[in-house]
C-alpha cells in the first residue's frame, strides 16, 4: 500500500488542528512507515477512508496519534534495559536525583521509573513530559487494565525480594497508589523546542523518542539533553535510537549513555 507524501501531510494537518498532535520534525519515511501498517491493520484503503472514519470516531484519532508516536506502553520496558540500569546505579551509589522523562506516553515506563527508585532507595523529583496533553492525563490517574499481568513478573525478576503490592491503591489493585506520585510534576512540551536548564538533571529518560525524528531534529534534541544534564548526567535513550560521534555522550551500553 503506498500513500503520497502530500496525502500524509494532510492527515497531519488534520490531527493537528482535531486533537492538537504535534509531529513537526518527524521523519518523513519514518511517518509515511507507520501511515501504511496503520491502515494494514486497521483495513483502510486510502488516507481520505482513514480521515472520515477519525472525523466519526475519535478513539481511532487518539489511536492514530498513538500509532504514528509508536509508543511502547507496558512496565519495565524492554527489562534487558532496566537490568542494565539498576546496575549503572548500584555502582554510583546516587541517593538523591532529579529527573526529567520525555514523551511519557500513558505513563507506564514513568511509573515503572517511580518504582524502580523507590526499590533502589533513590529520592528523586521527576519532571514527566509529553507532547500530547491528553495523555499527561493519562498517566495522572495511573490505572492500567492489566496491571496486574504486566507488573508482578518484570518486578520480581528485577526486585526478587521486593513487594510490589505496597505499590497498588487499597481502592483499586489496576491503579499505582497516589502516595507514589508525590514528587511528580507534568507538563506538556515540543521535544524539539523545548531548552531545558543547563546542567539541571541527573538523568533523563528519552527512551524511544528521536527516532520518529528527522536528523536535524534528532541533533537539536540531543543538544538538549546534554546541556540539560549535569557532567556525568546519564540519558536513556531506547534500543533503536541512535546518537552521533559529534554529540558529547559516552556509551555505556543497552542505550544509556554519560554526559561528558
Amino acid at each position: 500500500m503506498m500513500v503520497r507524501t502530500e496525502e500524509i501531510d494532510s492527515l497531519l494537518s488534520g490531527l493537528a488542528n482535531k486533537f492538537g498532535a504535534d509531529f513537526k520534525g518527524y521523519s518523513p519515511s519514518f511517518l509515511n512507515e507507520r501511515v501504511e501498517l496503520l491502515m494494514e491493520e486497521e483495513r483502510i484503503s486510502s488516507i481520505f477512508s482513514l480521515w472520515s472514519q477519525i472525523l466519526r470516531n475519535a478513539d481511532l484519532g487518539q489511536k492514530t496519534i498513538r500509532f504514528l508516536q509508536a509508543r511502547e506502553n507496558s512496565f519495565f520496558h524492554p527489562l534487558t534495559q532496566w537490568k542494565h540500569f539498576k546496575k549503572l546505579l548500584e555502582q554510583r551509589n546516587i541517593g538523591q536525583a532529579r529527573i526529567l522523562y520525555m514523551q511519557i506516553g500513558q505513563g507506564e515506563g514513568l511509573h515503572s521509573l517511580v518504582l524502580f527508585l523507590e526499590e533502589m532507595g533513590i529520592s528523586a523529583k521527576i519532571e514527566a513530559t509529553d507532547v500530547d496533553p491528553s495523555l499527561l492525563k493519562v498517566a495522572k490517574r495511573a490505572e492500567y487494565p492489566d496491571l496486574q499481568k504486566q507488573l508482578p513478573i518484570k518486578f520480581r525478576l528485577l526486585f526478587p525480594k521486593g513487594d510490589y503490592n505496597k505499590y497498588l491503591s487499597s481502592s483499586s489493585r489496576n491503579r499505582i497508589s497516589s502516595r507514589w506520585q508525590k514528587n511528580l510534576s507534568y507538563s506538556s512540551r515540543n521535544f524539539v523546542k523545548m531548552a531545558p536548564d543547563r546542567n539541571r538533571y541527573d538523568l533523563i529518560i528519552c527512551s524511544e523518542v528521536i527516532k520518529r525524528y528527522n536528523e536535524s531534529s534528532r541533533l537539536k534534541i540531543l543538544d538538549h539533553c546534554h546541556k540539560g544534564l549535569k557532567k556525568g548526567g546519564l540519558l536513556c535513550l531506547g534500543h533503536q535510537d541512535t546518537i552521533y560521534e559529534n554529540v558529547p555522550f559516552e556509551a555505556l551500553g543497552m542505550g544509556i549513555f554519560e554526559a561528558k
